[in-house]
Parts: C-alpha cells; structure tokens; sequence
C-alpha cells in the first residue's frame, strides 16, 4: 500500500512524499519512505516496524520539533539517504520507541489540540491491535 503525505494549508496543497508499507509479519512491516521533491524537506529511508508490543502512541516535543512516540514499538532504519542517519536512529531513537516527524494533522499558527490526537492516536492503537495485527 502506498499513500501520498501532504502537507495543506487553506486551499494550497503539497505533497511532499509518499510512504510504501509492506507487511512481514502479523504485526512487522517495512515502511520505505521516499521524498517527491516538492518542498524537499521530507527524508527518503527504509524502516522496519514491529507493532507486536505496541502500548501506546504519544504527540509530544522534543528540542528540534514535532515528535510520535510509539511506546513498545521497535523500529529499525535500514536505509536512509543521509550517512549516518540509520546509526544515530537505531542507536538513539529506535529503541525509545521516538519517531522525530509529527504524525497527523498539525496546525501552523496554534499549539494544536493535543486532547484530538491523543484521542485520535489511542483509537488507532486500539485499530491496529483489533483488526491488523490479529492471527
């Protein structure tokens, strides 16, 4: 499955990527992120999943922006077009679980509403443990 990312503001629309998922495992996959160019801020790479232990998933802030934090998660980098980028991700955030992109609507000009996402993020956990990854 492919979906397009974009990022929308008014009626201006840009996409600015796409994420091609695959399925490995009951509830691993591989996700290959690629960059369309648009606004060439988005990073191409190569990631594994593994959703098994999924507890929870988290919006919250880190010193460089926006983050997703997927609790019980383990996620792997294996391949990305920046060198270094795969060690510093598995070494670092991977196994925290800690994706340094926002995942879902963001609002440009107000701290959003942390209590929709959060709620938004809880209903997909309970999706995803109810319908995906069953065996």
């Amino acid at each position: 499955m492919t979906v397009a990312i974009a990022m929308v503001e008014g009626s201006q629309r840009a996409e600015i990527g796409r994420i091609t998922v695959e399925r490995t495992g009951a509830c691993s996959f591989r996700a290959e992120l690629s960059d369309t160019g648009a606004l060439a801020v988005f990073r191409a790479g190569t990631f594994s999943v593994d959703f098994s232990a999924l507890e929870t998933v988290e919006v919250g802030k880190t010193d460089d922006g926006a983050v997703t934090i997927f609790a019980g998660a383990k996620m792997r980098c294996l391949a990305s077009q920046f060198d270094g980028a795969c060690d510093r991700f598995n070494s670092k955030d991977g196994p925290h679980g800690l994706w340094r992109w926002r995942i879902g609507p963001m609002e440009k000009d107000k701290s959003g509403n942390v209590q929709t996402d959060r709620a938004r993020l809880k209903e997909a956990v309970a999706h995803m443990k109810g319908k995906v990854c069953v065996q």
